[in-house]
């Protein structure tokens, strides 16, 4: 069983980490090296990633962006990487308020309040269970390991209830 609930707690299924903790400039630096041979169109609001094995560092509920998830500086980038990649998708929640957690999934919004009823998730892999909140400088962070073996068009939301449907969600390709 995976998810946050209040027999479960916190749990973690198949590919992902146990949750370690991290500050603020190690998170930084971490999706700042995520980001080599990515390339990031601002105007577009899309970042490409290349090459055979990648790593995405998605922060939850920063400041700068509450509710919405931000990768390489963007809010809810669509996300491009190539077929047959091995994706490190790693989740860091800076939200001191609400649990997040991120999973690849086929639905596509609008989203309801429990979104991981609307369909199946990707790959049994990419899915990171919501994160407890952050604290004094404190982000949890897990890390999860899959492979891009499907061309098309997916969907990365925050499987915690609501979120999605309040926005926190982007597209995922891959071709």
């Amino acid at each position: 069983m995976s998810g946050y609930g209040m027999m479960s707690g916190y749990a973690f299924q198949n590919g992902t980490t146990a949750v370690s903790y991290l500050n603020e400039d190690t998170a930084n630096k971490q999706m700042k090296n995520s980001l080599k041979g990515a390339t990031i169109d601002k105007k577009n609001n899309t970042i490409t990633f290349s090459g055979k094995y990648i790593t995405i560092v998605m922060l939850g509920g920063p400041e700068t962006a509450d509710g919405k998830f931000v990768v390489g500086g963007l809010i809810n980038p669509t996300i491009q990487v190539p077929k047959d990649a091995t994706i490190s998708l790693e989740m860091i929640n800076e939200d001191e308020e609400m649990p997040h957690g991120v999973e690849i999934t086929n639905a596509n919004s609008p989203y309801f309040y429990m979104t991981m009823m609307q369909g199946g998730i990707y790959n049994a892999n990419s899915v990171v269970s919501p994160l407890p909140p952050a604290s004094n400088d404190n982000y949890p962070s897990a890390v999860t390991i899959f492979t891009a073996d499907g061309n098309g068009t997916f969907y990365y939301i925050c499987q915690y209830p609501g979120h999605a449907a309040k926005g926190m969600y982007g597209k995922f390709i891959i071709k």
